[in-house]
């Protein structure tokens, strides 16, 4: 199987900028994308809920750059879980592809091969000249077979990247830098069955050691430099030349770093949620969607000296308990009823203070525990540092004057 590279998208937008041998540029309208949305639920005939969610951008237009991506997206479906489950996309629009896609999940829940939901996500988050890059969520078989990734597609020829075409190393050299940098809690949990895969952060390559492995190992630049392509030492050379997210003049007070926001926050609204938060002078949120916090959402917020929030009690028997690191971001969270956590999640940053993992351990009872690890891409920022755009999700924020 093809091992498909996912960059970050700050770094995919700089491809071109950064690869002078990749792709030459182009002048070219931007090309313009319809999506295709479509949810189907069901049931096998025992009784078992099933669903298929699909969100599909596509190009418009018949160019010859729009035939390249349309060959780069039906690539990216056909390695999806969704491939591997319902069969390489089939059609020349994404209204019949979807349309065949809808047709095949039926037939295989009437014949009891389908055994949980099914969601897959290819939307266009930015292009330039040279290049289309796109948010997947792909959610298939298993929660262990769950991905959320970048895919970058070159215009010039539909090609998506790929590891070989990023780093020429081989798994085993992978392994043992991946032991050589671990942490002490990652050491036992290195794992080299399956085909392994690799992504691009700020401190250098990423390393997944199986397809779909969870965990993450950071191989420093200077450690793989010797084995990198051309191609991906542009990629890692154009890390210093994003713009950085500001921390230093911008503040995380009150209940702000809870929230993922900075500076002087008056307001905030999730798009797609439709909900809409306010917070006072000192970043501790009042409102939400005009109803105060306080006696509607939570009977009663502790706070430490610096007014940060450490225990929220929820209406009936539970409660959030909260811990912060040494900026005022938001490192653990607990959701405890009585004595018991019922969700752990655990916060990550990279080294601009940009969330972008989240670690969650959710119990259902003493048996069935399941742990999730939820990664987020395709950021946007304002003046402030303050994401509003984050793959799919957009949110407007107000600030006090």
């Amino acid at each position: 199987m093809k091992k498909v590279l996912f960059p970050t998208l700050a770094l995919a937008t700089l491809l071109i900028a950064g690869c002078a041998n990749a792709v030459e540029e182009q002048k070219a309208a931007p090309i313009a994308f319809e999506t295709y949305v479509q949810r189907v639920e069901a049931e096998t005939s025992t009784g078992f809920p099933v669903s298929l969610d699909l969100c599909l951008d596509m190009p418009v237009g018949d160019g010859e750059q729009q035939e390249n991506v349309k060959k780069g997206i039906t690539e990216v479906i056909g390695l999806s879980a969704i491939g591997k489950v319902l069969g390489a996309p089939t059609g020349n629009t994404m209204k019949e592809i979807g349309d065949n896609y809808v047709s095949i999940f039926k037939q295989k829940t009437d014949a009891n091969t389908i055994s949980r939901a099914i969601t897959m996500q290819v939307s266009c988050v930015y292009q330039n000249e040279a290049c289309a890059v796109f948010y997947v969520e792909d959610d298939g078989i298993d929660f262990e077979s769950s991905q959320k990734y970048e895919a970058v597609i070159r215009l010039s020829d539909g090609h998506l990247m790929t590891n070989d075409d990023i780093a020429k190393i081989s798994k085993d050299k992978l392994m043992n830098l991946a032991h050589k940098f671990a942490d002490d809690s990652q050491k036992g949990k290195i794992d080299d069955e399956g085909n392994y895969s690799l992504s691009i952060g700020a401190e250098g390559l990423l390393f997944h050691p199986t397809q779909y492995s969870l965990n993450e190992y950071v191989l420093p630049t200077e450690s793989v430099e010797a084995y990198l392509t051309e191609e991906g030492k542009a990629l890692l050379k154009a890390v210093a030349l994003l713009t950085e997210r500001s921390t230093s003049s911008e503040t995380i007070q009150g209940d702000l770093g809870r929230y993922d926001l900075q500076g002087p926050v008056k307001s905030y609204k999730i798009v797609s949620e439709d909900m809409e938060y306010t917070f006072d002078t000192n970043g501790q949120v009042q409102t939400c969607n005009g109803e105060p916090v306080v006696g509607t959402v939570y009977e009663k917020i502790n706070r430490n000296d610096l007014g940060l929030a450490t225990e929220a009690f929820v209406i009936g028997n539970a409660r959030d308990i909260f811990t912060y690191d040494a900026s005022g971001r938001l490192a653990k969270r607990i959701y405890r009823v009585g004595n018991r956590d019922e969700q752990v999640d655990v916060y990550y940053y990279d080294s601009r203070g940009v969330l972008y993992k989240v670690n969650s351990m959710t119990r259902f009872d003493e048996r069935n525990i399941v742990t999730n690890t939820e990664k987020f891409y395709g950021f946007q920022f304002d003046s402030h540092g303050n994401w509003i755009k984050r793959g799919r999700a957009e949110r407007v924020i107000t600030y006090y004057n």
